[in-house]
C-alpha cells in the first residue's frame, strides 16, 4: 500500500497514486517475481516462430513480458532492498542480456549504489563474487530456458539467495510500490574480469597431481559454463 506522504505527493502532481502503482505494474508485472528468480519473456524476440513452438505461451501465467525500463526500476528496487554501498552484477550469453545488464546498473546507480560488472559470468562466478568480497550480486539468466526468456539470480552478501521466504516479496512490494527520486552521487561503475580467479578458486579445490593422466570432456549446453571448462582446460595444460 503506498504510504500517506506518497498520497500526498501524488495529490500535489495531481495524478492519483492508484494510477501511479498501475503504471509501475505496467513497467513491471508482478508475475516476474518468482520462488527462486525473476523469470520474463523479453518482448523483442518473440516472433510466430517461437510462439508456434510453444516457446512463448500468452496464456501461461508465469510467461510475463518485462523491457528494459523495468528492469532499470528492479534495479531500483534492489538498491533500496540490499541498503549496500557496491552490488555485483553479471551476465550470461543470452542476446537480450548484455542490454538487460545496462538497465540494471542504471537502476542501480541512478540509487546512489556503485556497480561492479563483470561482465560474462557463469551464475556460479557471481555466486562466488558475493562470497568473496561480502557484496550482494545479481546474476542476469534465465537458465535452461530458450532464448525468448530471461531473468535475475539474486543473492545477499555472502551468496545467500533471496527466494520466496527469504526476500522475494519485499523485494516485489518495494518495485511495485515504492517511489525513487534518485540520489545526489550516482553510483559508479567499475568493469572486472573474475575468470582468472574464479578458475584459481576452482583448481584450488582439487590437487590435479592425484587426478593424472587426465581426459577431460565438457558439454555446457551454450551456457557460460563453457568459458569457465575452456579457462579449466588451458590451465590444466599449461601445468
Amino acid at each position: 500500500m503506498i504510504g500517506l506522504e506518497s498520497r500526498r505527493r501524488a495529490a500535489s502532481r495531481g495524478t492519483p497514486p492508484n494510477a501511479q502503482r498501475v503504471e509501475r505494474v505496467r513497467m513491471v508485472d508482478p508475475r516476474v517475481f518468482r520462488t527462486y528468480d525473476i523469470r520474463a519473456v523479453v518482448p523483442a524476440l518473440v516472433d510466430e516462430n517461437s510462439i508456434y513452438h510453444g516457446k512463448v505461451d500468452s496464456t501461461d501465467s508465469f510467461q510475463a513480458p518485462l523491457e528494459e525500463e523495468g528492469v532499470r526500476r528492479i534495479g531500483q528496487g534492489l538498491a533500496r532492498f540490499f541498503a549496500a554501498r557496491e552490488v555485483a552484477v553479471g551476465h550470461d550469453a543470452r542476446l537480450a542480456s548484455p542490454a538487460w545488464r545496462d538497465a540494471l546498473a542504471e537502476g542501480l546507480r541512478s540509487e546512489g549504489v556503485d556497480v561492479l560488472d563483470l561482465g560474462l559470468t557463469s551464475t556460479d562466478m557471481v555466486y562466488y563474487a558475493s562470497g568473496r568480497y561480502q557484496v550482494p550480486g545479481v546474476q542476469i539468466t534465465a537458465s535452461h530456458c530458450t532464448r525468448e526468456l530471461n531473468g535475475m539470480k539474486i543473492v545477499r552478501a555472502g551468496a545467500h539467495v533471496v527466494g520466496r521466504g527469504s526476500g522475494m516479496e519485499e523485494l516485489a512490494r518495494l518495485v511495485l510500490e515504492e517511489e525513487f527520486t534518485g540520489s545526489a552521487r550516482p553510483g559508479r561503475l567499475e568493469r572486472r574480469s573474475l575468470l582468472d580467479e574464479y578458475v584459481d578458486h576452482v583448481l584450488g579445490l582439487v590437487d590435479l597431481t592425484e587426478m593424472r593422466p587426465m581426459r577431460m570432456a565438457a558439454d555446457a549446453g551454450n551456457g557460460v559454463g563453457g568459458v569457465v571448462a575452456e579457462a579449466i582446460a588451458a590451465r590444466i595444460r599449461e601445468g
